[in-house]
């Protein structure tokens, strides 16, 4: 599991490879990254991908003796992936489990069409930084996803009045739902129709909003204290005999929260949506890897939205249209 520091390690050298490698690194090279950033956010190194990938980045880092600012960027991000790994894997294996002999293209001459990846593939890269980075703070890293629909903010509570379209067709599956971390009633599933009366969140689970922000950010009052929900985590839904069954969550598009988006869902660009809650008023703005961050925090829970495209991400507290309530059965 990725602590905060390994979080802020991580987002370190992803940045640092984007800047230094963008001319240096072959098209093997960005796939391995890909393939390890989704490693690093799911806790999973023992796919023959992963070990692979690894092995290929630790066989090419003198490739780039002539990059050292390249070089300690990617020594960093092995040795991040080597601390979250358990493989010990000395030498690349194939999908059948063979030891994969095949030489890495290292030639500064590579063809052109695979220079010419090179670009889509660091566009990967910066995706997956915006998935993490994108809401900020994630201090047990599962995936992300949103929550949107009703709900009236009194004071310091919150009520999220859900709505499901077709939420019957889960009823059999799902008997009652919860905000995680006992921050809300349990009530009945309703077909997919319920209330959640959100709760203050004690000051023992709130943090430093300045620590788990992005550098570069400008926040109004350091001193605020927050607390940030994994986007589509955070709703639990329960079967009576079976305990937790999945999460409900409300997004744009249809997505899986246990993997990463797809490269058709990024081109086209969807909104997701996290519930902030901090303990003042706040307000936080400024850019980073070509996205932006305007949030207005009200004292208690706050609606923040995440517009993620290929080109990058868009933080708001402005209402968004177009997500509706969703059902995610099964996953962590």
């Amino acid at each position: 599991m990725i602590t905060h520091s390994d979080l802020q390690k991580w987002q370190t050298a992803t940045t640092g490879i984007n800047e230094s490698g963008q001319t240096d690194l072959l098209p093997e090279e960005w796939s391995a990254l890909i393939t390890l950033n989704e490693s690093l956010q799911n806790s999973n190194f023992e796919s023959v991908e992963s070990r692979n990938a690894l092995i290929l980045l630790k066989g090419n880092l003198r490739r780039h003796d002539n990059n050292q600012t390249l070089q300690m960027h990617l020594q960093n991000f092995i040795n991040l992936c080597e601390q979250h790994s358990n493989t010990g894997a000395n030498a690349p294996v194939s999908a059948a489990g063979n030891i994969n002999t095949s030489p890495v293209n290292t030639s500064s001459n590579a063809p052109k069409d695979s220079r010419k990846k090179n670009n889509s593939m660091r566009n990967l890269i910066i995706i997956a930084v915006l998935l993490i980075v994108g809401y900020f703070i994630l201090k047990n890293t599962e995936s992300f996803g949103t929550l949107f629909s009703g709900g009236q903010n009194t004071g310091d509570n919150y009520t999220l009045e859900v709505q499901i379209p077709n939420g019957s067709q889960y009823s059999a599956t799902i008997d009652s739902v919860s905000f995680r971390d006992g921050l809300s009633n349990t009530v009945p599933y309703n077909d997919g129709c319920f209330t959640l009366k959100l709760k203050d969140v004690p000051k023992e689970k709130l943090t430093p909003i300045d620590s788990n922000m992005p550098a570069g950010m400008i926040i109004s009052d350091p001193s605020t204290l927050i607390y940030v929900e994994e986007p589509g985590k955070y709703i639990y839904a329960f079967k009576n005999e079976k305990g937790k069954v999945g999460y409900i969550f409300s997004s744009a598009t249809d997505i899986d929260f246990d993997k990463p988006p797809s490269q058709e869902q990024m081109k086209n660009g969807f909104t997701v949506m996290a519930l902030f809650y901090v303990d003042r008023k706040c307000e936080i703005s400024g850019s980073f890897e070509g996205s932006t961050m305007k949030l207005s925090l009200k004292k208690g829970w706050n609606k923040v939205y995440l517009k993620l495209t290929i080109n990058g991400a868009e933080s708001t507290t402005t209402l968004q249209s177009g997500l509706e309530w969703r059902v995610q059965l099964g996953g962590r």
